[in-house]
């Protein structure tokens, strides 16, 4: 209480006034040597992350041959800024990772300097200044920077803060072009997938610092926007729950919010105080009575903090608030999300930094005889915070070191295993291949892509038979896999089985395959039985689907030669 009351806000109606914004090349030009050391501290941190390969669903999406094309940037998704961003940087640069790093970078720092520009008014310079450093190198966020796919969280975070920075802004300076500045921002915000949580922020801000019967009109646009998309969202929530289904490799399932609340909330407060095991999957849950009794203490102590931050100093309340609802959307019982994810606590994390710095700035760093102490350790923590990113950035330099260090720290995840099988069939280790595969089998009997990858192994191994067993023991797990038709079509082609050949290949189509070269292969087939009209009607099927498809064209070029 000694602490939190030593700011109190004024109390109604005089309270709008205590938060007062200056513009912002006023504020950034008298403070630029703190923004200078935020930009610096940004760089020296994130520096070899640039380096970096396309890792994970990175390449997924930025190596899809229809990548450069501007309708798939355009029409991919409702959330088009990044897509669109991405073909420009394509198109400009070609494909080569370090510009799509240095987007990530850009889009942080920006971030950063917003934090630093908001913090400043809630809390003043200095304690504002310490949080923007510490969330700039932080390494519980550091996947959102460094990972080119985890950017959105980062873009995104960069226009919601910027949004509502203009409405403090057209609050504190009463201009309007700030507060249409704000809608855009919150526009830009939306389309980047923000899951519409800035319109709450933006109306917990009024119900804090306003007055709600004169400031109802202004924040109506913003849940009108984010409205729009939270209905766009939710049409896809059955797509998103087979997709995440899909990934982990898991059945339908609900979660149960007792259990799951307590340990993503636990967990990410973990890695923000003490950052040493970072995963790419966080599945190692362990759940004892103990764990469970402590998880919900740590859950009991957010509530207290809570409650006393809002009855002595509402600003820092507000950003306490922020913590729980960056995270809300990421704790639905659906499954519409991993449980803990380090991309999805990114803007979360400035709560927990701005209350951790603005303790430890009224213990010691706001008394004369005690601030060097602080600045002691606010130097120590920073150092070794950036020492941690610059490490973990390491693991994130190609797909091996990445799946390597995961296999480290999220050993029952079979998602895991799945990974290291791939990267060592890509290395003609085919015995560990097999070992991880079979790994991934006991965490999950239900796999069947598991059994996939493993007839995948037994294949470039030029086992066929087994591969065959194997591919045919996926489909009774998962019967849509239509890549297990596809490769057992290739195997018997090469046994010269060209009627199997030829059903596995129409199967695979049957099923919905999105890969061209599986049309291409049953024409071949098809010609090389002398069914020339069923190889041209195959092939026409196939151009309406992939009309610039290199395998389509040759197997068109082929026909004609016949």
């Amino acid at each position: 209480k000694k602490i939190f009351s030593k700011n109190k806000p004024a109390s109604s109606p005089e309270r709008k006034l205590y938060l007062h914004l200056p513009p912002v090349r006023e504020f950034f030009a008298k403070h630029k040597i703190y923004s200078l050391v935020l930009l610096l501290l940004i760089v020296v941190t994130y520096a070899n992350a640039i380096g970096g390969d396309f890792v994970s669903d990175d390449r997924g999406i930025i190596l899809n041959p229809e990548f450069l094309t501007w309708e798939f940037a355009a029409t991919r998704s409702i959330f088009v800024i990044r897509p669109i961003l991405y073909f420009i940087i394509g198109h400009v640069f070609g494909l080569h990772p370090a510009p799509f790093h240095i987007l990530n970078i850009f889009f942080h720092a920006g971030t950063v300097l917003t934090v630093f520009m908001l913090l400043s008014t809630f809390v003043g310079v200095s304690v504002a200044f310490s949080a923007a450093a510490i969330f700039a190198v932080h390494p519980a966020i550091s996947e959102a920077v460094t990972w080119i796919s985890g950017g959105g969280y980062v873009q995104y975070s960069f226009f919601l803060l910027g949004s509502l920075l203009f409405y403090i802004l057209h609050a504190s300076q009463k201009r309007s072009k700030y507060l249409y500045a704000s809608y855009v921002a919150a526009v830009l915000s939306a389309l980047s997938g923000d899951r519409g949580i800035l319109p709450f922020i933006v109306l917990l801000y009024v119900l804090l610092f306003e007055q709600i019967k004169t400031a109802w009109k202004r924040i109506i646009p913003y849940f009108i926007i984010a409205g729009s998309f939270i209905a766009y969202y939710l049409s896809l929530v059955g797509t998103r729950i087979a997709s995440v289904q899909h990934e982990q490799f898991m059945e339908s399932t609900i979660l149960d919010p007792r259990l799951q609340i307590p340990t993503a909330i636990s967990t990410y407060l973990e890695i923000l105080v003490w950052p040493s095991s970072l995963t790419f999957y966080y599945s190692d849950f362990v759940m004892t009575d103990w764990v469970y009794a402590l998880r919900i203490a740590v859950l009991v102590v957010c509530a207290v903090l809570a409650y006393i931050t809002f009855r002595w100093f509402k600003q820092l309340f507000f950003w306490i608030a922020i913590f729980l609802l960056a995270l809300a959307p990421t704790l639905t019982p659906w499954g519409l999300s991993s449980i803990v994810n380090e991309r999805y606590g990114y803007l979360s994390s400035i709560g927990f930094i701005l209350l951790v710095v603005y303790v430890a700035w009224n213990l010691w760093g706001n008394n004369k005889k005690t601030e060097v102490i602080y600045y002691i350790l606010l130097t120590s923590v920073i150092a070794g915070l950036s020492i941690r990113t610059i490490i973990r950035n390491r693991d994130y330099r190609n797909e091996d070191t990445l799946w390597v260090a995961t296999g480290k720290t999220a050993v029952y995840s079979p998602v895991t295993h799945m990974n290291l099988g791939d990267m060592h069939r890509r290395h003609k280790n085919f015995s560990e291949a097999e070992r991880e595969f079979e790994n991934a089998l006991i965490l999950n009997p239900n796999n069947g892509y598991a059994l996939y990858n493993l007839g995948l192994t037994y294949q470039e191994a030029e086992a066929y038979e087994a591969a065959i067993t194997t591919y045919t023991e996926s489909l009774k797990r998962d019967p849509g896999l239509w890549q297990a038709h596809q490769n057992m079509g290739v195997i018997y082609v090469k046994l010269r089985e060209v009627e199997l050949a030829e059903a596995a290949f129409a199967k695979a189509i049957e099923l919905g395959s999105d890969n061209p070269g599986v049309f291409a292969n049953l024409a071949y087939v098809y010609m090389a039985t002398g069914k020339l009209e069923q190889a041209q009607h195959v092939l026409n099927e196939a151009f309406t689907r992939f009309p610039n498809s290199p395998q389509l064209q040759e197997a068109q070029a082929s026909l004609k030669v016949q």
